[in-house]
């Protein structure tokens, strides 16, 4: 898989998980909802969305023109105008939490909770037309790896979750609007 692959695959997967009911209640049994929240708002903001001037740990490091351009390559305009909707959209909303909610690290699952996973299930199925049928696959493999593991991986790991490998099937390449498999 090239680079321009993996990023969209990347963006895909995670907007995937975001909107997965079934992978919430599988790991809910592990993390609570909040905590779940705050921590795929850090994966989006710190490793998921290059275009991000903002993160919310110290391990993205400055903002890189370089990643950026790299980013953008791997999308179509109107792809990149709806992923800047969406991220705004998240900013704006994550903005909007207490200071209580921002220091224990927890996003409520309120009504501005469910308002972002609306707008994260329109942006997926602009970028991914067997948006559903992926899902699907990602949340059998998040159920399997839990039944095989019993136990959640400490919030480092998280990134494993929303692993492009988890979620292959035929996809949108961006760029030329062809479909190959993954």
């Amino acid at each position: 898989m090239n680079n321009c692959q993996n990023t969209r695959e990347r963006v895909i997967a995670f907007l995937l998980f975001l909107t997965s009911e079934k992978c919430f209640e599988t790991l809910e049994k592990f993390v609570a909802p909040e905590k779940l929240g705050y921590e795929l708002c850090r994966i989006w903001f710190d490793d998921i969305y290059a275009p991000s001037e903002r993160y919310l740990e110290t391990l993205k490091g400055d903002y890189s023109e370089q990643k950026t351009r790299d980013f953008e390559e791997c999308f179509d305009v109107e792809e990149l105008v709806e992923m800047e909707r969406f991220h705004r959209f998240f900013e704006l909303r994550l903005d909007m939490l207490s200071k209580k909610h921002k220091t224990r690290a927890a996003y409520p699952q309120s009504n501005s909770w469910k308002n972002l996973i609306k707008h994260a299930k329109y942006l997926v199925r602009e970028l991914e037309p067997a948006a559903d049928r992926r899902r699907i696959l990602l949340e059998k493999n998040v159920e399997l790896a839990f039944k095989q593991n019993g136990e959640l991986p400490p919030p480092s790991h998280w990134k494993m979750l929303i692993d492009p490998k988890n979620v292959t099937s035929e996809s949108k390449n961006g760029r030329n609007g062809e479909t190959e498999k993954s």
